[in-house]
C-alpha cells in the first residue's frame, strides 16, 4: 500500500485555499496518497486531486481564562505570562484534525504518514522519502523549529506503533490535559507529550527542511502587537505590558481603565515598555485599543480575578 501525506487545513478565505491548493498540486502524482482533514469547505479543483476529504464541521474555540493559550515574553529582566494575546484557544480544533486523521488512515490500513499543515510547500520529495525509512525504526520523526521546544507540521508516524491517545476523537484527554495546572495549553504541547508516549522518536531541526525543498509557515506566525495586561504581585496592581516585535513603524496605544482613566502610549519599533495602571483590587474594567482598533476589553464582572492573575503576571528574575 502506499503510505499517506495527511494535510490539516482550515482554509476559510482565498488566500488559503490557495496555500491548500499550492501544497496538494506539490503532492499529488507523487506515488503517495492525499487526506485532507478540514473544518472548512474545499472547492472542486482541489477535491478532484485528493484521495480522501474528511469535513468536521464542528470548529470549537475555547475562550474560558482557564483554558486558554498562554504565551510568554522573557528578558533578562522579568518574564510575562498571559492568556490575552487572543480571544480564544484553537488548540482543541486543531488537534481534532490530526486525530481523525491518524485514525481513518489507521482504518484504511496505512502504516505510514506523512501529516502537514496546509501553508506548506514541498518542491520535494527528499525528506519524506528519508522519514519513511526512519519510521522502520523509528515510531515518529519530527521537527523542532529554532528555540521552540514543541514539533509543528510535518510529522511522520508509525501508525501501527503510536499511542493510542492520537486515535482518540472523543477529546477526552485533551480536556484532561487543558485541566492541568500548567501555563501553557497549546495543541503542539499536547502532540509533544503523545510523541512521548509513543516511544522512539527522531528528532531533526527546521534547517532541514528548507535544505530539503519544504517551506512551512507560509500563513505567517506571531502576534501583530503585544499589548497586554499584567499582574504584578510586588506592588498589587495591574501593569501594561507592550513590545513592538520587529516593528517597522511604532503604534500607538490607548487604555481606558474602569471606564474613566485614559492613558496613551507610543511604542516605538523593536522596544518594550511596563507602566504601572490601577490597584488590582480597585480594577473593574479596561479596553485595549491600538491603532484606533478594540483589541480587548477585560470585564471582571465577567473573569476570575484570581485565575486571571495566575495565567497573566509578570515574574522578576532578579
Amino acid at each position: 500500500m502506499k503510505e499517506l501525506i495527511l494535510i490539516l487545513c482550515y482554509v476559510p478565505d482565498e488566500k488559503r485555499v490557495e496555500l491548500l491548493r499550492n501544497l496538494v498540486n506539490d503532492v499529488k502524482d507523487k506515488n503517495y496518497d492525499i487526506m485532507l482533514t478540514s473544518h472548512s469547505f474545499i472547492p472542486k479543483d482541489i477535491f478532484n486531486n485528493v484521495n480522501y476529504i474528511i469535513y468536521d464541521k464542528e470548529n470549537t474555540l475555547i475562550t474560558d481564562i482557564k483554558h486558554k493559550t498562554g504565551v510568554f515574553y522573557s528578558n533578562s529582566n522579568f518574564l510575562i505570562n498571559s492568556t490575552e494575546m487572543s480571544g480564544y484557544n484553537h488548540a482543541l480544533a486543531a488537534f481534532k484534525l490530526l486525530t481523525l486523521g491518524l485514525l481513518n488512515a489507521k482504518n484504511l490500513g496505512y502504516e505510514k504518514v506523512h501529516m502537514f499543515e496546509y501553508d506548506s510547500r514541498v518542491t520535494q520529495t527528499t525528506e519524506i522519502k528519508s522519514n519513511s525509512k526512519l519510521l522502520d525504526e523509528y515510531n515518529s520523526v519530527y521537527y523542532l523549529p529554532k528555540n521552540l521546544l514543541f514539533p509543528n507540521s510535518p510529522v511522520s508516524y508509525n501508525i501501527r506503533n503510536i499511542s493510542n491517545h492520537f486515535f482518540d476523537v472523543t477529546n477526552d484527554g485533551f480536556f484532561k490535559f487543558l485541566n492541568e495546572p500548567i501555563n501553557t495549553r497549546t495543541a503542539e504541547q499536547y502532540h509533544k507529550r503523545l510523541l512521548d508516549e509513543s516511544g522512539k522518536s527522531y528528532k531533526k531541526t527546521n534547517d532541514e527542511l528548507e535544505k530539503n525543498g519544504i517551506d512551512v509557515s507560509l500563513n505567517g506566525v506571531g502576534y501583530r502587537h503585544w499589548a497586554i495586561c499584567v499582574f504584578d504581585a510586588l506592588i498589587n496592581k495591574i501593569i501594561f505590558f507592550s513590545w513592538a516585535k520587529d516593528e517597522i513603524n511604532s503604534f500607538e496605544v490607548q487604555l481606558i481603565i474602569n471606564k474613566k482613566i485614559h492613558k496613551t502610549y507610543t511604542i516605538q519599533p523593536n522596544t518594550w515598555i511596563t507602566r504601572p495602571l490601577e490597584d488590582y483590587n480597585k480594577l473593574e474594567n479596561i479596553m485595549i485599543i491600538v491603532n484606533n482598533e478594540i483589541i480587548n476589553y477585560l470585564d471582571f464582572d465577567k473573569i476570575d480575578k484570581e485565575v486571571f492573575k495566575q495565567r497573566n503576571k509578570i515574574t522578576y528574575k532578579n
